[in-house]
């Protein structure tokens, strides 16, 4: 069986804040991984539900300088879902 690699919840919340330290790095890595698949069309990475459970949570913390919103949050999570990086996706 093909071993995955796990995203951390810190590349999910750095990717979209463009304020972030590390933002254009984490975007560029994520951005990379969830469009290489092998010859058999399988990712190599996935985001486990208790990470996008947890980017949901900090992402939209309201001690942020700029929070995002709910419903920001869940169409960012959504297109993570629809990548087929989501784990309930990942054989």
């Amino acid at each position: 069986m093909k071993k995955l690699l796990a995203i951390d919840t810190n590349l999910l919340v750095y990717s979209p804040h463009l304020e972030a330290k590390y933002h254009q790095p984490a975007r560029l890595w994520l951005e990379r991984v969830m469009n290489e698949r092998d010859e058999n069309g399988n990712l190599s990475v996935c985001l486990p539900a208790p990470v996008l459970m947890e980017f949901m949570n900090v992402i939209t913390w309201q001690p942020l300088k700029q929070p995002l919103s709910l419903a920001e949050t869940k169409c960012i999570v959504q297109n993570y879902v629809d990548t087929g990086i989501s784990e309930r996706r990942v054989r």
